[in-house]
């Protein structure tokens, strides 16, 4: 459960600043020299962003990281304290 609200919350939180930004896939890759498929998968939570990855990311989006950090503690400490399941809490965040 874990990975997959973690993968969730990321990937929402990427999309959605590089969404803000103006930022295509293909410009965020050249930022950071991350694979414009592997933010593809990223953003739709099928694969895991490494720490350093995330790093990468919200430097060259000029995000702090603790706001996506923050968002995943957030949602594991509602999770922990509440039945619902991965589908729900991906479900909140419109996924």
């Amino acid at each position: 459960m874990v990975n997959e609200v973690v993968n969730e919350v990321i990937g929402s939180e990427l999309r959605a600043w590089r969404g803000k930004r103006g930022i295509s896939r293909l410009e965020l890759s050249r930022m950071t020299g991350i694979g414009h498929r592997s933010i593809l998968r990223y953003e739709e939570g099928e694969r895991e962003a490494s720490a350093a990855q995330v790093v990468l990311i919200c430097t060259a989006l000029d995000v702090p990281l603790v706001t996506f950090y923050g968002r995943v503690s957030d949602e594991l400490a509602a999770a922990s304290q509440s039945p619902r399941s991965a589908a729900d809490i991906a479900a909140s965040f419109g996924i």
